[in-house]
């Protein structure tokens, strides 16, 4: 009976470790989740939506299109943007990001993967608007960034970005101040926070305790419009990384 306990013990410690092994892309899972919690995936067979002319969409409405629109795969025959240029805008709108030394500059042995996404209101049918969900990989530092990028501007409206290694920052709030910045001013809603007051922008600091880790922080920017309603950009620093929010 003793000499099965042994193996039995192997097993339980094996197990243990493939689930340890697991839970960063688990966290990372979540993460990508909570962004657009209120939308839903699906396929696009029985939409029937008109390409020929799509209008420009503002961008403020856009971004309540990631929090709570319906996303559909597409052609990329349907997409401005031709799939072959995608890569380098990417890069381009990382710019930056890079500055402000958010993201390293790293584009040595990556996986980049790239495949737009129809995305309608649930309210209303006749408001939608094309991203490409951008996944990109490094295998060597088993880093990592997700992003939608805008068909119609080419503009980066969501990221996350995870690394292996706890960040390089000054400090949590330093690292959100110029995360808010570089967003704001990459998608060129700078003059939402130059004048808060027109936009009703309220913007709060939190700490919060116990989510990954005790020392995460993250910023929320509520925009009160008069079309979109009440808008929330919040901006979220762990130890391994990053990511925004819309809600």
């Amino acid at each position: 009976m003793r000499k099965l306990k042994i193996p039995v013990l192997i097993l339980i410690t094996i197990a243990l470790l493939a689930v340890g092994a697991t839970l960063p892309a688990i966290a990372a899972a979540v993460q990508d989740q909570a962004v657009v919690n209120h939308s839903s995936f699906g396929d696009m067979e029985s939409l029937k939506l008109d390409f020929s002319d799509p209008g420009a969409t503002p961008l403020l409405q856009k971004l309540t299109l990631i929090r709570d629109g319906s996303f559909y795969t597409v052609s990329p025959s349907k997409t401005r943007i031709r799939q072959s240029e995608i890569e380098q805008l990417v890069k381009e709108g990382l710019a930056l990001y890079y500055q402000d030394e958010l993201i390293p500059y790293n584009w040595q042995k990556y996986e980049f993967s790239a495949l737009p996404h129809l995305v309608y209101s649930n309210a209303d049918q006749d408001t939608y608007a094309i991203f490409w969900v951008v996944d990109i990989r490094w295998p060597e530092t088993e880093g990592y960034l997700s992003l939608y990028l805008d068909d119609e501007t080419g503009l980066i409206l969501y990221l996350h970005y995870g690394t292996a290694s706890a960040l390089d920052v000054y400090t949590a709030q330093e690292y959100l101040d110029a995360l808010s910045n570089a967003f704001f001013a990459s998608t060129g809603l700078s003059d939402i926070l130059a004048d808060p007051e027109e936009f009703g922008v309220e913007w709060v600091m939190f700490d919060d305790a116990g989510v990954y880790e005790k020392n995460d922080k993250y910023y929320v920017h509520t925009i009160h419009h008069p079309d979109y309603g009440v808008l929330e950009i919040q901006f979220w620093v762990y130890q391994n990384g990053f990511y925004t929010s819309i809600r």
